[in-house]
């Protein structure tokens, strides 16, 4: 083939370690002809094949021009010049939450994971979050059979997208959960305080959706509340997404004249696993409730469960929606043999049952729990023993959970229950880098 006709096939390496090499006379020249597609590219001007070694074989492209070599992002930049991938050490810890500077891909890594009930494991589960997605890593997060991660199998990864990257400070949560086999009264709903005061359920009806992930019974409801005057709360089904029929309720009664969680009595009613609305009136402008924004749904309508003798029985005229949730949950007693949850905790509440560990804090010294594996194994790959403290690169954190107490003075207390690592970067591609838990790609370069 005459020299001015060479052409070379485009190939990809993006997906794998393939290496390609050829041999190439010192000098090639060929006509200036443009691409016209197809699977070929006729290049123009002088090719040149540096060896790896060559000190021009990967150089840093100036202002989008040169030679590029190496894996890159899927993305181009605004301007049509390829990214460079690297971590993103951009980012804040705003009440547990991992908050990026910039726009970002997201990993999971589950370290470790250990809780028992007496001698037995006891499921965790993991659901992940951030303003705009909610994942499942390892499974449904409320079937804990087949989604635990504390099975002795860590650890294992989860990237949030192959292909996708998150707006800049958009907040990455992760919540957990415990699960206990027959167990007693458990909770369902939200028992956190949270921090926003509502006011709008002054004669009108305010309800927050919940998830049964295991049939019981329902035999009271509690919400934290203020107030001195007639308060009421009720449950509904869901239907379609929305509040439906009417299945149980309290009766009127004078809530606490200071803030506290207030419980009220209702007709024991056996409900299936799925999910369900909790709902609460109040009688005055000046008695109020607690709420956070986001992760949930709520539905105001202008019914006076006070002064009409209770809730509506099938839900209508619905006034407002929002994302809230509310300070409120159904005590119930789960079926023999059914799993409930034991402790719920998330990173993004603010929550006192999370530590979060960043390069070059110290390893807590907390004590395991009877026989159990301490903090300091789970992290020991990341720990410099020198100065006992976390070596982590500057776009990773890690999240240390206690889900077996609220009593953090318990010596049950150990924080060890699950072990989560997140890792940032500005492309998916970064996390199937050699030496970033997979093979094949290189963490940095340029195409």
């Amino acid at each position: 083939m005459p020299k001015n006709a060479i052409r070379f096939l485009t190939y990809g390496i993006l997906g794998g370690a393939a290496v390609v090499s050829f041999s190439l006379p010192d000098t090639v020249t060929v006509p200036t002809i443009h691409a016209a597609g197809g699977t070929g590219v006729r290049l123009t001007g002088i090719v040149r094949d540096f060896p790896v070694t060559h000190p021009d074989f990967n150089v840093v492209p100036a202002d989008g021009a040169g030679h590029y070599a190496g894996n890159v992002a899927t993305l181009l930049g605004d301007d049509g010049r390829p990214l460079q991938v690297h971590g993103v050490s951009n980012f804040t810890i705003e009440f547990g939450k991992i908050v990026p500077g910039i726009p970002y891909a997201a990993r999971a890594t589950v370290l470790g994971a250990e809780i028992t009930s007496g001698m037995d494991p006891m499921p965790v589960t993991i659901q992940a979050a951030t303003d705009t997605e909610t994942f499942d890593p390892f499974g449904d997060p409320n079937d804990p059979v087949a989604a635990t991660v504390n099975d002795g199998a860590n650890p294992r990864d989860y990237v949030f997208s192959l292909t996708d990257v998150y707006s800049a400070e958009t907040p990455i949560a992760i919540t957990a959960t415990s699960w206990v086999e027959g167990a007693g009264s458990t909770r369902c709903g939200f028992d956190t305080v949270f921090t926003n005061e509502g006011s709008d359920a002054d004669s009108r009806q305010v309800a927050t959706r919940i998830t049964l992930s295991y049939p019981g019974t329902v035999t009271s409801i509690s919400a934290y509340v203020y107030g001195a005057e007639d308060v009421m709360y009720g449950l509904y089904d869901d239907s379609g997404g929305e509040p439906g029929t009417l299945l149980t309720e309290t009766v009127n009664g004078e809530s606490p004249s200071s803030w506290g969680w207030w419980t009220r009595p209702v007709t024991p009613t056996w409900l299936p696993a799925g999910d369900y609305w909790l709902a609460i009136g109040q009688d005055e402008s000046f008695q109020r409730f607690r709420f956070v924004a986001g992760g949930g749904e709520t539905r105001t309508n202008n019914h006076d469960a006070e002064d009409n003798n209770g809730f509506q029985s099938t839900w209508s005229g619905t006034a407002t929606s929002s994302n809230r949730r509310l300070s409120i949950y159904a005590n119930i007693t789960p079926d023999a043999g059914a799993y409930a949850p034991h402790m719920t905790v998330s990173s993004g509440d603010d929550s006192p049952y999370v530590i979060v560990l960043k390069d070059g804090d110290p390893v807590p010294a907390v004590p395991s729990f009877g026989d159990q594996s301490t903090i300091a194994d789970f992290v020991a790959p990341y720990v410099d023993l020198d100065t006992d403290q976390i070596t982590l690169a500057d776009n990773q954190a890690i999240y240390l959970f206690e889900l077996g107490t609220t009593d953090l003075s318990s010596p049950s207390a150990d924080f060890q229950d699950l072990v989560v690592m997140l890792t940032l970067a500005t492309d998916p591609v970064y996390f199937f880098a050699s030496g970033s838990g997979a093979d094949g790609l290189e963490p940095v370069g340029f195409k």
